[in-house]
């Protein structure tokens, strides 16, 4: 025989469990809702305390890789204006060549020789304004600003210029490089740079200063052809250096995109609601109410049993 309760009137015990299943039901209920609304399996830190915290140094990650990238994309679009200047270079050489090379023919008259030198050094004058003109958010690229060459993983000092491809403040996300000097003669017109896209810009046997290189004799032009050659050279080495960076930063492009969708599949793992799930969840605690609330009607009716004693 199992154990009895008797009637009592102020406890009752079967309203009292009703009601605590039914305000579970009512409040999984609301959850479902603010989930399904929101989208967000974790919408306040109650929800999933671990998870929220896992969730937010992700998403923290991801905006930064984000950033990174657009760093990179930047960082190329430099790099495309430099290679764009240094074609424009390298072109205006091959010209100067040209000239130089008709210049050092014995046919050619003292005249024509001239005439020839007036556009041999507009040319020059025009690598000049490239040089100075060729800038990016107002940094100079190839005027010499950024003199010398140089790539390496390690905090630039103020010559380089400094992308951060990465999500951390790490010396390894960072690209840092330079451009070499463009100019014939520098800003304060001055003797001209030692170095032209890494290569010296003087005669081996005549030392002599490109900016000085000119075709009033046939002497003087073939002096300058191999100093041209020697420029073209370092123009073409320069391009091609650049064309390395512009390569890594495709890929570095790629790598943070591959990791940026890898962890938002991840944050969105622990953070976004399941509609599926919480759509049946929704259901199964909405009959729970309507039946609780139906019991707990009849409960609180039991009360009313015990006036038919006194009756």
């Amino acid at each position: 025989m199992g154990f009895q309760q008797g009637f009592r009137i102020n406890t009752n015990t079967a309203s009292l469990n009703t009601y605590r299943s039914y305000s579970a039901s009512q409040a999984g209920m609301e959850q479902n809702i603010e989930r399904l609304s929101s989208g967000l399996r974790i919408n306040k830190a109650s929800d999933d305390a671990a998870g929220l915290a896992i969730s937010d140094r992700m998403d923290n990650q991801i905006r930064g890789m984000q950033q990174a990238n657009r760093n990179v994309q930047q960082g190329n679009n430099l790099l495309q204006t430099a290679e764009g200047a240094m074609n424009e270079v390298g072109n205006i050489l091959g010209r100067m060549r040209v000239l130089a090379v008709q210049s050092a023919s014995d046919t050619v008259s003292n005249d024509d020789r001239s005439s020839i030198d007036l556009e041999f050094e507009q040319l020059k004058s025009e690598i000049d304004r490239i040089a100075k003109s060729t800038t990016y958010n107002g940094t100079g690229l190839i005027d010499g600003s950024q003199d010398g060459l140089d790539t390496d993983h390690t905090t630039a000092n103020t010559e380089k210029i400094t992308l951060q491809v990465g999500a951390d403040n790490n010396t390894q996300d960072q690209l840092s490089f330079n451009l070499a000097n463009f100019s014939v003669t520098k800003a304060n017109g001055t003797d001209a740079t030692e170095k032209f896209a890494g290569v010296a810009l003087t005669d081996g046997s005549a030392a002599t200063k490109f900016k000085d290189l000119d075709l009033s004799s046939a002497a003087n032009s073939q002096t300058a052809i191999t100093s041209l050659d020697q420029a073209i050279e370092g123009v073409n080495d320069q391009r091609a250096t650049v064309g390395a960076y512009q390569n890594r930063l495709e890929f570095t492009s790629s790598n943070l995109m591959s990791s940026i969708q890898n962890n938002s599949a991840s944050v969105s793992t622990i953070r976004d609601a399941d509609f599926a799930a919480e759509a049946a969840d929704l259901a199964k605690n909405q009959i729970l109410v309507q039946s609780g609330t139906s019991m707990l009607a009849q409960a609180n009716g039991l009360s009313q049993n015990v006036l038919a004693l006194i009756r």
